[in-house]
């Protein structure tokens, strides 16, 4: 995978995380007290931005909070 390939990728996912959380109705602030500091907000919103990558096992563990 090139680096567009990778940005492209990372934001697809980060754009479907961000519309489940708002389907939810959470914020952010919201995620990271119900999930009991395991997705800070800060991060999460790098993951919805596509500026950081998940890794599946976390991107697992956040599905299933959801």
């Amino acid at each position: 995978m090139d680096v567009d390939e990778d940005l492209q990728y990372r934001r697809q996912v980060g754009e479907r995380v961000r519309q489940i959380r708002r389907q939810k109705r959470l914020s952010l602030q919201d995620v990271e007290s119900r999930s009991e500091g395991e997705f800070k907000a800060s991060v999460l919103g790098a993951y919805e931005r596509g500026e950081r990558a998940i890794s599946v096992p976390r991107l697992q563990r956040m599905a299933h909070f959801y």
